[in-house]
């Protein structure tokens, strides 16, 4: 990772000019990633219940080793190179007329270049080609009574999982990564001895590999008029100009129908496209503060908010074993948003209390979505993932209230105590497109009837409710801060119907900052992050029905700084 950035600031007379360059660029490698799977025919059994929850699942689990093989497995390599480099310029001039009016006039451009590449290359070998290797190689393998290459050849014995995620779970065995990644970089370059390779090349990795670029064209103007010491009006206007450019390969891919070793890409062809899109975005606030200790802002604004790159590339992948076909989306639009806001502050020399409400129209959200294909063809009954546009007005709705506060009216050493706290409420509506079979057609063939129509849910990526707290300390150049973030859960991916839309579950986080000031330059400090261990979550509908939980447990740093 690089970045770098020069700026300079002049005066020519009371006319202020500002400039700034910078340049980042970010390089991602990575030479080598496996992904390997195991597989047990009838590997539960009958009376396997699923609606118990997760914690329920392994006691049915038959856990026959015997009859657990090596399916397949997949040698990646990949490289991502991202370019960003921006030019602005900034031209400020104040103007007065005596004592009550006041302001300035700012007007600007920038330029702002992203330009992302990616290359990736996929090697896999399925369990046809791994059982052979293990007939080849009898004497290193042990091998299920069909003469598949077992799962005994890469369990960890010493393996204890008894408090992995609470000790909620019983898991055993336990597969040995070590092991696996092992035979991945031993076995790459395997040929047997007919010529034949133990990995072919996945053609589907020609389907990731793109080279997008982004060139956004933008130029302002504004102006503060203060009115007396009670008034203050901020309008000004920003015109922005867009464009997106890519270039990608655009196929086909598809399983063998026989299950066999072939993984195929059809109708392959260099893919190259983009599009342009202009938006001016208005905004306006105004701020009255009739005493020293309250004021009242009230603000419009519009903004705009782009696509992310990977959603814009036409890449498309399909599994015939599990029906499904995920692939990107060109067409996809930028999406706008038109917000309005009204917050009142009181403060005085002991901190700072703020209430605020805020509404917003937003149009053309993109959100993945997943939607079973109706039209007759090679892929009809698939469930189709894609990024797609809301159709019509996304509303988000809610509240904020913040306090800052110190102590300093109590007696030492009560007085170097701060207090810092927020919370938002959030309520948001979009309307999803939904379908249903209502019966069937009367006459051969009989085909369902499906009717379309939408259904209203929660805006994706929107919490419903985000607070924090931070209680600290500070004091003869030391300063501390244990902080307490809690976060509702939010919209992820839409479904076929509201049962089954995604969700990441809420979680509430616990952190710890100290530093102490040591002469002058030198300070020396220690954080301690997420130190009560919180767990990400997801989960499909409900709560009862979690699809993902994982724990990072807690991160450290001690450092020294230095400032000259």
């Amino acid at each position: 990772l690089f970045t770098t950035n020069l700026s300079g600031k002049h005066f020519l007379q009371s006319l202020e000019i500002f400039w700034r360059g910078s340049l980042s660029q970010s390089v991602q490698n990575t030479p080598f990633y496996q992904y390997a799977r195991f597989r047990e025919l009838a590997a539960f059994s009958a009376d396997l219940n699923d609606l118990q929850g997760p914690e329920n699942i392994p006691q049915y689990a038959k856990n026959n080793l015997e009859e657990t093989f090596f399916k397949d497995n997949y040698l990646e390599t990949g490289k991502s190179n991202d370019l960003n480099y921006t030019a602005q310029l900034d031209l400020t001039q104040p103007f007065g007329a005596g004592g009550w009016l006041k302001g300035f006039i700012k007007g600007g451009v920038k330029y702002r270049h992203k330009n992302r590449d990616v290359d990736r290359d996929i090697w896999w070998t399925s369990h046809f080609n791994i059982n052979d290797l293990a007939e080849a190689e009898p004497d290193q393998w042990d091998r299920t009574p069909q003469g598949k290459l077992a799962v005994s050849n890469f369990i960890d014995p010493n393996m204890d999982l008894n408090p992995w995620l609470g000790g909620r779970y019983d898991f055993s065995p336990t597969l040995d990564q070590d092991k696996i990644l092992q035979w991945g970089r031993d076995w790459r370059d395997y040929t047997f001895p007919n010529g034949d390779n133990l990995y072919v090349q996945d053609p589907r990795a020609l389907l990731e590999i793109y080279t997008a670029q982004e060139d956004i064209y933008a130029a302002y103007l504004m102006t503060e008029i203060n009115i007396g010491k009670y008034i203050m009006i901020l309008p000004g206007v920003r015109y922005e100009q867009t464009h997106n450019n890519y270039n990608s390969t655009f196929g086909n891919p598809f399983d063998s129908e026989d299950g066999g070793d072939n993984i195929n890409v059809g109708g392959l062809t260099d893919t190259t496209g983009g599009q342009i899109y202009r938006e001016w975005l208005p905004m306006i606030h105004f701020r009255v503060k009739p005493v020293d200790w309250f004021d009242l802002r009230l603000a419009y604004t519009k903004t705009l908010s782009r696509p992310d790159y990977y959603n814009l590339v036409p890449w498309r992948e399909v599994s015939r074993h599990e029906a499904y076909v995920h692939q990107g989306n060109p067409a996809l639009l930028h999406t706008t948003a038109y917000n309005y806001d009204a917050f009142t502050s009181f403060y005085n020399k002991l901190g700072m209390f703020t209430v605020g409400l805020f509404y917003k129209e937003i149009e053309n959200i993109d959100y993945l979505s997943t939607t079973r294909i109706q039209e007759q063809g090679d892929y009809f009954g698939f469930h189709l993932t894609e990024p797609v546009n809301s159709i019509g007005t996304s509303i988000v709705k809610g509240f904020e209230i913040e306090l800052q506060t110190n102590f300093r009216y109590l007696p030492r050493p009560f007085d170097g105590i701060v207090l810092y706290a927020n919370y938002s409420r959030m309520f948001s509506q979009t309307e999803f497109p939904y379908s249903f079979i209502d019966g069937y057609e009367p006459t051969p063939p009989f085909r369902p009837r499906v009717v379309d129509t939408v259904r209203l849910g929660r805006m994706p990526g929107q919490v419903d409710y985000v607070g924090n707290i931070s209680l600290g300390y500070e004091k003869g150049g030391f300063s501390g801060r244990v902080s307490l973030i809690v976060q509702g859960p939010s919209l992820q991916f839409i479904g076929t119907r509201s049962e089954l839309d995604g969700y990441n579950g809420s979680f509430t986080r616990w952190d710890l900052v100290l530093r102490q000031k040591i002469g002058k330059r030198f300070s020396v400090y220690f954080n301690l992050n997420n130190f009560t261990n919180y767990s990400e979550s997801s989960f499909l509908g409900n709560t009862s029905f979690p699809t993902r939980e994982e724990l990072y447990g807690w991160t450290s740093d001690l450092g020294v700084r230095y400032v000259f």
